[in-house]
This record gives structure tokens, sequence and C-alpha cells, in this order.
């Protein structure tokens, strides 16, 4: 389908349209959730999308280039990661490298958000 005007064929307006009205529908996993909910989990979204993709991937559920796979991390296993660089007494690791660093000054108050994230 295109859009067409004294002959010619206008097929980018109508691309452009599409694309944007796609890319403003809603995440279908924020349905039910409230606004607080939503709120931390939005903040949560931020953090991870300027901080943690360096290493891990875009998708939380793939693994990223230098970071494992982190969806459905466990609260305490985020609070370790991020404060104090290990892991939560019993926890097998996904890897053995100790690249990733600690994020106590920046993201302390974050530690919330990014597991609600983590957990979408």
């Amino acid at each position: 389908m295109s859009i067409s005007y004294k002959g010619q064929i206008y097929i980018w307006p109508l691309l452009f349209l599409i694309l944007i009205s796609a890319s403003c529908t809603k995440d279908k996993r924020l349905v039910g959730k409230s606004l607080q909910e939503i709120e931390l989990i939005n903040r949560g979204r931020t953090v991870y999308m300027t901080t943690c993709v360096v290493c891990h991937n875009l998708d939380p559920k793939r693994v990223g280039p230098t970071g494992p796979a982190i969806h459905n991390s466990s609260l305490e296993l985020v609070k370790e990661k991020l404060l104090k660089g290990g892991y939560p007494a019993g926890y097998k690791p996904q890897r053995k490298t100790h690249l990733m660093p600690t994020f106590i000054d920046e993201h302390e108050k974050d530690i919330d958000a990014i597991h609600a994230f983590l957990n979408l």
C-alpha cells in the first residue's frame, strides 16, 4: 500500500507513520502494574540502558559482549554485584571472570529499580 498524489507514489511517509504508531504502543508487560511500579521499572530501565548495556545486552534475557544474561536476577544478587562486586552465599556464577565494577556511589539508590526492570 502506498500513498499517491498526481501520479507520484509516496511510500516513505506511509512507512514513517507506521513506524511512529508502532513505537507508541505501550509495553504489554506493564499492564496491571501500579503507577509506582511503572515508575520504578522505568527508572531501572533508564539506569540499565545508560550503564549496564556497555557489557550486558540491550535485552537482559540475552548474553552481552562481556556480561551474562541477567533477566530474573534476584534482589540479593543485584545488591551483591552492584555494591560489593560479589555473589550471594551459595550462588553459582555464570562466568568465572570478575570484570564487573561496583557501583556503590552511582546506583546504591537504584537497586530496587534495576531489580524491578530485570524482573519485568
